[in-house]
């Protein structure tokens, strides 16, 4: 008996397609973030596509009918994939190629040595029944291969060689053993199912787990939804743990330069205060000295008014007319004490002699003014 599986609808509009805006990019940009949010609610569906389409209705037609048709080939691969697997080792006897004129050959290869658990398998199943259903696979075969195999041979069956086909052993035999396959195709599905609901619920008792079955398709689409959901949820995460890990690490920076600045005040207090002592010793003199200054242009300017000023001018002038008849003065003295050999070399005898002159006529002119004040002495007397 063939398992019935429930048909889930797969609407591409629920699946999520917009990534997740950094929330500090929003915040930073609001009219970006309004047009994200117009866009994101108003405008498109999750997937990217228009909400607001005219041709949504015939859109909404095909994408049932594809799913019809995606549901038939599905179904038709399962049955295919499950007859493939029944017999997997089974190999049939060589038997004579089946030729019509106009038509595909069918042929069989010849039987090789199989392993133990192939003959068992043989010994189980009848031979009839085994190379029967060996060649109802590439018949049903949606896309008219052998299933199963590395590289896919195509099998040319055309439609109209079906009704020959199965007028010939061991397909004309199909409709006697359609039971046993029935239950070789349900115990085989039921196996697979079972392995399946294991797989999407191991948390189920394994004498239970038959009735996991007629869920797994409500339970892979829940699944899938769930995991659609925690990418996005993950994303989201994502970005709220950058964020808060760019915050974290602003704290961190603020914490240390806190930190930095209390060991500056802890450890450099004496220094610190040396420094400030000394710039204020520093500016003071700046600020004595443009006081100086300033008093000094005061002072000038009260002192030195502009008739002192033009005087000491006129006065400078004159200095300077003095200083050079002082120094032709000079000039015409030294010339004068040369002649009398001072200052010559050579001459140093003449310079002597007129030295000892000089003292003997001051000498006699001290002598001259004593006998002058004797005599005013003895006049008066």
């Amino acid at each position: 008996m063939l398992t019935t599986h429930q048909e889930t609808t797969f609407d591409a509009r629920q699946v999520k397609m917009f990534p997740p805006v950094d929330e500090a990019v929003l915040q930073s940009n609001p009219d970006f973030a309004k047009l994200y949010k117009t866009l994101t609610t108003a405008k498109l569906n999750p997937n990217g596509s228009t909400k607001q389409d005219a041709a949504q209705k015939e859109r909404d037609a095909v994408r049932e009918e594809l799913h019809t048709y995606r549901l038939k080939h599905t179904k038709q691969s399962i049955l295919v994939s499950a007859l493939s697997s029944i017999v997997p080792e089974a190999t049939p006897q060589p038997r004579k190629t089946i030729a019509r004129p106009g038509s595909t050959t069918v042929s069989k290869s010849s039987k090789q040595s199989q392993p133990a658990t192939a003959d068992k398998q043989q010994k189980d199943l009848p031979y009839g029944l085994v190379e029967l259903i060996l060649l109802l696979p590439p018949i049903l075969s949606p896309e008219n291969t052998s299933p199963g195999a590395t590289n896919p041979t195509p099998i040319i069956i055309q439609p109209s060689d079906l009704p020959f086909l199965f007028t010939i052993p061991p397909l004309s035999t199909l409709p006697k053993h359609i039971p046993q396959i029935s239950s070789l195709l349900s115990s085989k599905l039921r196996t697979t199912s079972s392995q399946l609901s294991r797989i999407v619920s191991p948390s189920t008792n394994p004498s239970y787990i038959h009735r996991v079955i007629p869920s797994l398709p409500s339970l892979a689409s829940s699944q899938s939804s769930q995991l659609a959901s925690l990418k996005s949820q993950l994303s989201t995460s994502r970005l709220s743990g950058l964020q808060q890990t760019i915050a974290l690490l602003a704290l961190h920076a603020k914490i240390l330069v806190a930190l930095s600045k209390s060991l500056d005040a802890k450890h450099t207090i004496v220094s610190r205060y040396l420094e400030l002592s000394a710039q204020v010793m520093s500016l003071e003199s700046r600020l004595g000295e443009s006081a100086a200054t300033h008093a000094l242009g005061s002072a000038r300017k009260t002192v030195y008014t502009p008739q002192a000023v033009s005087a000491l001018k006129r006065y400078s002038i004159h200095l300077r007319d003095a200083r050079g008849r002082v120094e032709e003065s000079i000039r015409t003295l030294e010339m004068e004490l040369a002649s009398y050999g001072v200052g010559v070399e050579g001459r140093e005898q003449k310079e002597r002699t007129m030295k000892e002159v000089a003292r003997v006529y001051r000498d006699m002119g001290r002598q001259i003014e004593e006998v002058g004040a004797d005599l005013d002495r003895l006049k008066g007397g």
